[in-house]
């Protein structure tokens, strides 16, 4: 591909973007480009805010499929070159003994949270990914119980399944998660810093 041409996803994009309440089209003397620009920056995403918000008795919004349809559409398009950066953060992980099911399904959900932005998801799935992780290495030896994840980080360095290092990354972990539980919301840079924490200490228990 040359480097002016564009992606598939800005190319897909740019022709979404002639659309304005599909399959109306915009340019065919139904509605000009101030118009559509309206319709997808303002009116579009104020109509799906009705989904996501508890809003004041009698002012619902009940969303149309062809309507939802065209938001995420364009919603989704637009996010592709910032998915896919944040995807090129992450390298795979491998081991060379068996991970548990639900190990990998908190990974996975984390990191497609991460991909698509969603920062206190991120946090929070990352804090019980670890925690699925330390419970399964070291209840090898204490026995699979409930507990803190606290107790959890200070038994895996009693038992040395962590460096010191890779113990501090878990920390961090703890850390963002609590803070996301009972403070304030993730930030981008404190979602990242998380996952990128949780994928180094995975490394370290499942050699």
């Amino acid at each position: 591909m040359k480097a002016t041409e564009p992606t598939l996803s800005q190319h897909l994009l740019a022709e979404a973007k002639r659309f304005m309440g599909y399959p109306g089209l915009v340019g065919r003397g139904k509605a000009n480009k101030a118009t559509a620009k309206i319709w997808d920056e303002t009116l579009l995403p104020h109509s799906l805010r009705y989904l996501e918000w508890i809003m004041p008795k009698g002012k619902g919004f009940q969303a149309t499929a062809p309507l939802l349809n065209e938001y995420y559409s364009k919603q989704l398009l637009a996010e592709i070159p910032s998915i896919v950066q944040r995807a090129l953060l992450l390298r795979p992980l491998e081991s060379a003994t068996p991970v548990p099911r639900q190990v990998n399904v908190y990974l996975e959900q984390a990191t497609r949270a991460f991909v698509a932005s969603l920062w206190d998801g991120t946090v929070a799935l990352v804090r019980a990914c670890l925690e699925a992780a330390l419970e399964d290495r070291i209840g090898e030896y204490i026995g699979h119980q409930q507990r803190d994840l606290k107790d959890w980080i200070s038994d895996a360095e009693r038992s040395r399944l962590m460096t010191k290092a890779q113990s501090t990354k878990a920390r961090i972990i703890q850390r963002l998660g609590n803070m996301v539980l009972h403070d304030r919301s993730a930030s981008d840079v404190d979602a990242r810093e998380s996952l990128t924490a949780l994928r180094e200490v995975l490394d370290e228990l499942y050699r």
